[in-house]
């Protein structure tokens, strides 16, 4: 993908800039001799490329390029840029540097947290209530509320708080 992006650039560039200025300074002469007046190999090359990347045969272009790339008119810059390793910076690099580590994490959403929190001293209350008013034995508040915190469990494990938060809103 990127070698048909880079060939057709190539392609394009060197077409407007060599070919066009050449026809311009050479008028009512034929194209071959255009080609051989700005590099007849490396126009050749740029064409057997761009053929060889429009049937979607990438590996034949960049052999075709490979083969004509030390020679006199080949494409010598092709391939020659060195690639830049990628660095992983520390945590304490990216703090050296001043960037703050926190602005590069996802936001974070704390207003169910906080409604939830503003709700558990209403529950606790009301289950006291209920507990009076009923009259439940400790042993049935103690298992009531232990299967409530399972479900809150599973819930906050099995669905990140899914079903809490249906409930809140």
């Amino acid at each position: 993908m990127i070698l048909s992006s880079i060939s057709s650039w190539l392609y394009s560039w060197l077409r407007s800039i060599v070919v066009i200025r050449v026809y311009v300074v050479l008028v009512g002469v034929r194209s071959s001799q255009i080609v051989s007046c700005s590099g007849g190999l490396r126009w050749q090359v740029l064409e057997k490329v761009d053929k060889e990347l429009n049937k979607g045969n990438e590996r034949s272009a960049l052999s075709v390029v490979k083969d004509v790339q030390g020679k006199l008119d080949g494409l010598r810059c092709f391939g020659a840029a060195c690639l830049v390793p990628q660095r992983l910076y520390t945590l304490d690099e990216l703090k050296l540097n001043g960037i703050e580590t926190s602005f590069l994490l996802s936001p974070v959403d704390t207003t169910l947290g906080a409604i939830e929190r503003n709700l558990q001293i209403p529950a606790l209350i009301a289950g006291l209530s209920a507990w009076k008013v009923f009259e439940f034995i400790p042993t049935q508040v103690f298992y009531f509320s232990l299967g409530l915190l399972f479900l809150w469990t599973l819930d906050a494990v099995s669905y990140n708080g899914g079903i809490s938060g249906l409930v809140l809103c």
